[in-house]
């Protein structure tokens, strides 16, 4: 297969070239930790509002059932409406913070990933396009965890006032939403050009989509292994990330690197 011919190529392209491939292993490594640092307070204060909200969500639904309003009228409520509010402002902080952090590190691994598939970039015009680029991708991303936030809260509000559990159709939605993000923003950071990556996922949306998604649930399936073997032993899964996951991360640019520009 084609595909197969093609991960071949990956691996021998990350093999043979030994520093470049432990340098993208770094950076993954270093974006993780700033991210991590950088975002931890934001979601801690995320948290505190979902659960405040949580627990005035019994008695604002009632008042807003009994008076036949909606749930939007709930949500802006005198009681709600302050930590929703900080929920939104809150999401705009996080959503500047992660588009700088991701920018910064993922256009270094990306300008590595086409560096080794036989691109000369310059790392300052990579980053000006991979800005750019990701304005539209960050701002569909976040409607995306803002509408799962909303999920959320819906859910809580839910629970609490009929004590049943919600319908997952939004959750399913929602993740079809993230796939067609990722599958357009990574055909991007190849092309380097929003027209023509529009136009080669829609045109080559048969060869392309199930490689990029094949790749997808090999990594998603690794980040599952790895948050199973933390709960036994943290020290184990930090250890199988760095043997696994973040070499896999690395090798799966290449490959989709290569993917795209032979489509």
């Amino acid at each position: 297969m084609k595909e197969t011919a093609i991960l071949k190529q990956a691996l021998r392209t990350a093999y043979t070239n030994k520093k470049l491939f432990l340098l993208s292993i770094i950076f993954d490594v270093l974006f993780l930790f700033v991210y991590g640092f950088a975002t931890a307070p934001t979601y801690l204060k995320l948290m505190e509002n979902v659960n405040v909200i949580g627990a005035h969500a019994g008695e604002v639904v009632k008042t807003a059932t009994r008076e036949s309003q909606s749930m939007l009228s709930a949500l802006s409520s005198e009681t709600v409406a302050p930590y929703f509010n900080n929920i939104i402002w809150l999401l705009l902080i996080l959503a500047a913070t992660v588009y700088l952090i991701y920018c910064i590190f993922q256009a270094l691994n990306w300008k590595i990933a086409l560096q080794l598939t036989g691109k000369k970039i310059n790392y300052l015009d990579y980053l000006k396009k991979f800005l750019l680029l990701n304005i539209l991708w960050f701002i569909l991303f976040m409607l995306y965890y803002a509408l799962g936030f909303v999920v959320d809260i819906r859910k809580v509000l839910i629970s609490t006032l009929t004590q049943t559990e919600p319908s997952h159709v939004l959750n399913i939605v929602l993740a079809f939403y993230l796939i067609f993000i990722a599958y357009f923003a990574v055909i991007s950071y190849v092309k380097q050009n929003l027209g023509k990556s529009i136009k080669t996922g829609a045109g080559k949306i048969k060869q392309l989509l199930p490689s990029i998604l094949l790749i997808a649930v090999y990594l998603l399936a690794l980040n599952i292994v790895i948050k199973l073997l933390a709960s036994l032993n943290p020290i184990i899964a930090v250890i199988t990330g760095f043997i696994l996951l973040l070499p896999a991360a690395t090798i799966a640019r290449i490959y989709i690197s290569l993917i795209i520009q032979k489509a």
